[in-house]
């Protein structure tokens, strides 16, 4: 689930709970200046170009700018083009912090100094609005799916688990994974719990563990690239892509998953939320934060699109066009 809500009192967010007590740009008057950062410092990932044209076309037709960051996963980087925008004086930004406690000064100055503050993913103390998503729900649903394919599927079955638990996402995703697979699958044995943040170390990962389990059955991973590095190691392997006991499954619905689930082969399941949505409510929220205009958008919730519904996993897709 994702939503969106403004904090400068204390509010109702994502499944009830408050979502903070401090605001900051309250006695601000909107910045002229039309200009917004938007901070996703995670450039490897495949939806990380089409997110930021979807995010600037959505903002252009409001009238604002739309500066964009090429960092991929570097705190440091981030916490400067963070402070550059600040300094810049920008209408709003929003950013998705790799280490939240590193990123709180900075949307403390940000409010101080009258430049809207829109936190992605997380809720900060030092925040003018927060895009929040229910992390967990994501790695839940893929680990649900996957026990129910175990169980149906029968035999003994091995596993390996790829997650980024250095990031507050990959954390949860991968608790809220783990809490629910195999659980009552006792057919299946996770031989490995590994990290692997790309397409690149999804694969070698995949295929190292392949060497030790030439058995390995099933791979469920943090999201799609990774997922997709997997898959590529399996086929690398030998096993055929419609392999009927083999399952790959990521998060994110990236337009390679999606079009890997259509093929109804060994790549199973993606947990995603529609990509329309998501960069709607992304952009809608920091321009209406740079305007003085509370944002009130989703919940949004996480679907689990397999090659049974394919009507679903096209409709995902086409919201990339």
């Amino acid at each position: 689930m994702l939503c969106a809500a403004a904090v400068g009192s204390a509010l109702v967010g994502c499944g009830g709970d408050v979502v903070s007590e401090v605001g900051g740009g309250g006695d601000c008057t909107p910045s002229d200046k039309k200009v917004i950062g938007w901070d996703w410092p995670l450039s490897s990932l495949e939806i990380y170009e089409p997110f930021n044209k979807k995010v600037t076309a959505i903002a252009q037709e409001r009238g604002y700018q739309t500066v964009t960051t090429t960092n991929d996963g570097d705190l440091q980087q981030q916490v400067s083009d963070l402070e550059a925008w600040v300094a810049q004086g920008l209408s709003a930004i929003g950013t998705y912090a790799l280490e939240p406690s590193a990123i709180e000064p900075i949307g403390r100055r940000a409010l101080d100094n009258c430049v809207g503050f829109v936190s992605y993913g997380t809720n900060l103390e030092n925040q003018d609005a927060a895009v929040e998503f229910a992390w967990d729900r994501s790695g839940a649903e893929l680990g649900i799916n996957a026990r129910e394919w175990a169980t149906k599927n029968g035999g003994p079955l091995k596993a390996l688990v790829l997650h980024d638990r250095d990031i507050t996402a990959g954390k949860e995703r991968d608790d809220a994974l783990m809490a629910e697979f195999p659980g009552t699958a006792s057919n299946v044995e996770v031989v490995s719990h590994q990290r692997a943040v790309d397409t690149a170390s999804g694969e070698s990962v995949t295929s190292t563990v392949l060497q030790a389990h030439p058995d390995l059955n099933m791979v469920l991973a943090y999201n799609d690239d990774v997922a997709i590095g997997a898959r590529q190691a399996f086929i690398n392997a030998g096993f055929a892509p419609n392999d009927p006991n083999v399952y790959i499954g990521g998060q994110d619905g990236s337009p390679s998953a999606l079009r890997l689930l259509k093929e109804n082969g060994i790549y199973r399941a993606s947990s995603a939320v529609n990509f329309n949505d998501l960069t709607s409510t992304v952009a809608n929220t920091i321009v209406d934060v740079a305007e003085g205009i509370d944002p009130e958008y989703g919940p949004l919730n996480f679907s689990v699109l397999t090659p049974a519904d394919p009507g679903q996993v096209e409709e995902f897709l086409a919201a990339y066009n």
